[in-house]
């Protein structure tokens, strides 16, 4: 007779759901990991996490029998100044089989994988007057040019090509000085309203008009507020000096009625000395 014992033999083997996810500033993706136990009998395996946007496990131990798998979940979390595009650095999850013993970074049996979670570009923008809800009104004498300006901010995490558009009740003689403006993240970009009154026709204020701008997932959009427009009659005053038409007896002649007036003033005092 005799006896014969079997040795457990250790083995983990190691897969995910996914490698690479992404996620908002502030808002979270979490990872599957699948560990098969590839040894003969029951392994508790010590599971640990490392690398940038936080990865963290619920439980830092899973035990597994022969043939079997366990799951973990590794969750991760942009951060939330996060730039858009920004990527985890080094995300990774090991496991170690309790055949490991105290060596776990010389351990034979021993499984990682390594994932990467990405920022998304948030889009936020705000459209609004240049300096003061003041500087949205004008006045302008008919046939006349002046301009006005708004500002577009990019509140979201990357550039963003912004685009802008007057509302539809705008007038037609009222057109802006570009269609898009490339705004930095967390930066301001400056537009030019180029307005020319009509020549004629049209006096008085006229139907208050906005801006519209639009970022460039086509979805996100801010609108101004009111811009005001008064046309006004055209000036006939001039800086310089004016000439005042007058009509003459001589002929018509430009000037002869003032020769012949200082003429006879000049003949009645040539009289009254001689007297």
């Amino acid at each position: 007779e005799f006896s014969a014992t079997v040795e457990q033999c250790y083995g983990i083997s190691m897969t995910v759901d996914k490698t690479t996810d992404s996620a908002n500033p502030g808002d979270s993706a979490d990872f599957t990991f699948t560990i098969t136990n590839d040894g003969n009998g029951l392994d508790t395996v010590s599971l640990m996490s490392m690398g940038t946007f936080t990865p963290t496990i619920a439980e830092n131990m899973v035990n597994i029998s022969a043939g079997n798998t366990g799951q973990v979940v590794l969750t991760m979390t942009v951060p939330v100044d996060a730039a858009s595009g920004a990527k985890s650095q080094g995300a990774m999850l090991h496991a170690y089989s309790e055949g490991c013993g105290e060596d776990l970074e010389n351990c034979d049996f021993e499984a990682h994988s390594s994932v990467s979670l990405s920022a998304n570009q948030v889009f936020d923008i705000s459209a609004g007057y240049y300096y003061n809800s003041s500087m949205a009104s004008a006045s302008i004498q008919q046939g006349m040019a002046k301009q006005l300006k708004f500002n577009v901010t990019n509140n979201g995490n990357g550039n963003d090509n912004i685009g802008v558009a007057l509302s539809t009740n705008a007038p037609s003689w009222v057109a802006l000085s570009q269609s898009t403006v490339l705004v930095a993240p967390g930066q301001t970009g400056t537009v030019t309203i180029d307005i020319m009154a009509p020549a004629s026709g049209t006096l008085g204020a006229v139907d208050a008009f906005q801006i519209v701008a639009t970022s460039s997932d086509g979805v996100t959009t801010s609108t101004t507020g009111d811009f005001t427009l008064t046309i006004v009659e055209r000036s006939t005053n001039t800086d310089g000096p004016t000439t005042e038409e007058v009509d003459d007896d001589d002929g018509g002649l430009p000037g002869f009625g003032f020769l012949s007036a200082i003429a006879a003033i000049g003949a009645v005092l040539l009289l009254r000395r001689r007297l």
